[in-house]
């Protein structure tokens, strides 16, 4: 019995262990000191977990189209404030703000967003007076 306990403890610390070093720091990759604010046309939504994300095809300053990949927060967090799979369409043209990497690849952390009905929302636990 105490040889049954033994595994059943060992493989519960383990699977904890694993998910626990899943989960990541925004600050690793994001600059939450750069405000960075994109407007593109949606070419795909991924609405899962981890974090729900969104590419967007942004034309640069060079008249060059780059392909950005947003991040937002987990469903969970989505769903509280409404949103759902369906917020945000391929083929829809949106204005993201967030933070940027680090590196300057193109990527975002969005923080608020204006969506195609014109209405500019907060995305998370964000301020949007900040932005």
């Amino acid at each position: 019995m105490k040889k049954l306990f033994a595994i059943i403890l060992t493989s519960a610390l383990c699977l904890f262990a694993v998910n626990g070093s899943a989960h990541h720091s925004l600050a690793v990759e994001f600059d939450s000191t750069t405000l960075v604010t994109v407007e593109g046309l949606v070419t795909e939504v991924w609405f899962k977990n981890p974090h729900v994300r969104y590419y967007l095809t942004v034309t640069n300053e060079s008249g060059e189209e780059v392909e950005w990949d947003t991040h937002a927060h987990n469903i969970t967090g989505m769903s509280r404030q409404g949103y759902t799979k369906d917020t945000l369409k391929v083929g829809d043209r949106v204005i993201l703000e967030g933070h940027g990497t680090r590196d300057g690849s193109p990527k975002l952390f969005i923080r608020a967003w204006t969506l195609p009905d014109g209405i500019r929302r907060a995305v998370g636990n964000a301020n949007i007076d900040r932005f």
